[in-house]
């Protein structure tokens, strides 16, 4: 570089260069962080543009939380509980959602899954913690957790919004160390009691709080611990009080204890470091070799290549441990094993394919990868962790710009309002297509629902 292209402090001058300069550089730049965070930001909410020019309502979102939301015209709404514990990530979008013209509802509640979803991209954007530094590890950490494979469940949709939250959750735990004014403590121990209130998932991470919180007695740790805390107790009171056919005790009944190792395997080793189709060529495997079609030997196999597998990114992960590889490695594997046993449907085919209920296995799949990435650093000299982020990274852009949850011929909601505008007893379709969405028409001097005395025939207001 000759003297032109630098100043004299041996900065570079040119513009790609400054940035490149200020990338791999330690210290914390205002513009550097606001660059990532806009950019990340955009690349998640144009991943599919089809979700903006015709937006959706994804399963629960639609026939469960609007449809309450509409119907009963009520802030008790906000409250409801769904599977045994309350969704604020749910709930309050869809009570927006029910505030607008119809025809916009899925527009608000994709709007709010992309503010739930920025949320772990702001949190690395601007983290002073020493995990991300220099920025070029910043950028290399929000690459790897926006292209997890197979990823289009949960995108832009607030029925998944809680995995990216119990993300935001862990990713906190690096914080405990960083120095932040009153405003940023406060806000994150609100975001780790929110988070709580949006799933049990957040609530698993509660030790690993707990033990930042002793051991680093930060105001920031203590408040986050705090937050998350409460947000347990309520939701372990209301799982208790408030059962119901999808709790936690009749998934620990039907629990298929064979299928449970290479369910992990296939998902939080194959999947990020082979890429989805040798993940989809694992899954077929698995199915026909099945428990339930008598393949003893080939099942026990299968077993042990998986426990192989785990045991040696466990062993990886070991050897050249940091604290901060412990919290991640530690949270990844926690959270992997209850959301896999408490949440993911019990049925071989969902357990063992990788498209279906990757939304217990992002958050974990994404600290593993950040995990990684810690001891990555070419002067660490541990070639095969940085081998690996390579591979992620690889596979996940790759495959990034393959959604699968995603058809033209699945109804139009705008179509659907139209024939529901004729006919207030026509039931509206949600994606994928499946459970009708059965709305009340609401009265021509409010915004209530009409009552059951309503003449059937009675037209919809024209909102």
């Amino acid at each position: 570089m000759s003297s032109r292209d630098s100043d004299k402090t041996g900065e570079p001058r040119d513009g790609v260069m400054v940035w490149i300069h200020r990338l791999s550089r330690s210290g914390e730049s205002t513009r550097i962080s606001l660059a990532l965070l806009i950019t990340s930001v955009l690349i998640i909410a144009f991943r599919s543009p089809l979700l903006w020019t015709q937006p959706r309502f994804w399963e629960e979102e639609g026939y469960v939380y609007f449809r309450e939301a509409w119907n009963s015209g009520s802030p008790a709404v906000l409250l409801k509980i769904y599977a045994g514990y309350i969704d604020l990530s749910a709930n309050i979008p869809a009570s927006l959602a029910a505030l607008v013209p119809l025809e916009l509802a899925p527009l608000i509640t994709t709007l709010c899954a992309l503010l739930f979803q920025s949320i772990p991209v702001a949190i690395i954007a601007f983290s002073r913690a020493e995990f991300w530094q220099p920025p070029l590890r910043k950028l290399t950490g929000l690459a790897l957790i926006i292209t997890v494979p197979m990823t289009s469940e949960i995108w832009l949709n607030t029925t998944t919004s809680k995995v990216h939250l119990t993300l935001a959750v862990a990713l906190l735990l690096l914080e405990a160390k960083a120095t932040y004014g009153w405003g940023r403590q406060l806000a994150y121990a609100a975001l780790a009691f929110l988070s709580g209130l949006s799933s049990p998932m957040p609530c698993f991470l509660f030790p690993f709080a707990l033990l930042g919180a002793y051991r680093t007695r930060t105001r920031l740790a203590l408040s986050v611990a705090g937050g998350l805390l409460l947000a347990t107790l309520l939701q372990g009171v209301l799982m208790v009080s408030f059962p119901s056919n999808k709790n936690v005790s009749e998934r620990l009944r039907t629990a298929i204890p064979a299928v449970q190792i290479p369910a992990l395997a296939s998902r939080c080793v194959v999947l990020p470091f082979a890429g989805p189709q040798a993940a989809y060529q694992a899954g077929n495997l698995m199915m026909k070799a099945s428990p339930a079609r008598n393949h003893p030997g080939t099942w026990l196999g299968i077993n042990a290549a998986s426990l192989a597998l785990i045991t040696g990114l466990g062993i990886l992960l070991y050897r050249n441990r940091t604290e901060n590889t412990a919290i991640l490695a530690g949270a990844a594997i926690w959270l992997a094993v209850l959301s896999q046993v408490t949440g993911t449907a019990q049925v071989e085919e969902f357990m063992l394919f990788p498209l279906w209920n990757i939304r217990y296995y992002y958050a974990s799949i994404s600290l593993l990868l950040l995990a990684l990435l810690e001891q990555s650093h070419p002067r660490s000299r541990q070639w095969m962790s940085l081998v690996l982020v390579c591979l992620a990274l690889l596979h996940g852009v790759w495959s990034y710009r393959s959604f699968h949850w995603r058809n033209d011929a699945w109804p139009k909601w705008r179509d659907e309002v139209a024939k529901w505008r004729q006919d207030p007893t026509h039931p509206l379709m949600v994606w994928p297509p499946g459970k009708p969405v059965r709305l009340n028409p609401r009265t021509s001097t409010g915004n209530l629902p009409q009552g059951p005395d309503t003449p059937a025939n009675a037209s919809p207001e024209r909102r």
